[in-house]
């Protein structure tokens, strides 16, 4: 397993593994296009990772820039595939996201998480930053 930064929109196949890997997970939460998931992949100030198991996409990660000037990035589109879940992979990918976050020269890290994953990001560290939207969250690095 080895994490990597992804060229979207650009690499055919890593877009295609991408849109898959979203699509299964947040399929219940998003009624987006494929054509609008791509759109929403190829963002200004947008870094995309992805976790290769055997070559195969199965799980990602997006990192937002536009406010790295002000020591903040903003973690997006994060999601691993159903079969391996449970086996460490997410927290490696937020640690692999944090890491890069730091390199970039990031202090803060934001997410905004699904009711179903705020568990998660709270056992790796993530805290509420906004007392009126509880799925609003950070972690200082």
């Amino acid at each position: 397993m080895f994490f990597r930064e992804l060229n979207l929109p650009d690499d055919y196949r890593s877009t295609e593994a991408a849109t898959l890997v979203f699509q299964e997970v947040y399929g219940d939460y998003s009624e987006r296009t494929a054509a609008e998931l791509i759109a929403a992949l190829s963002m200004n100030h947008v870094l995309h990772y992805g976790c290769e198991v055997y070559s195969q996409l199965l799980a990602v990660g997006s990192l937002e820039t536009r406010f790295l000037n002000d020591g903040i990035v903003s973690a997006n589109n994060i999601a691993v595939t159903q079969r391996l879940r449970s086996g460490g992979v997410g927290r490696q990918l937020m640690s692999f996201l944090e890491q890069e976050s730091r390199e970039m020269g990031a202090n803060l890290i934001r997410l905004t998480a699904l009711p179903t994953a705020v568990g998660f990001y709270v056992k790796v560290g993530y805290q509420p930053i906004d007392s009126k939207n509880p799925l609003e969250l950070g972690k200082l690095l």
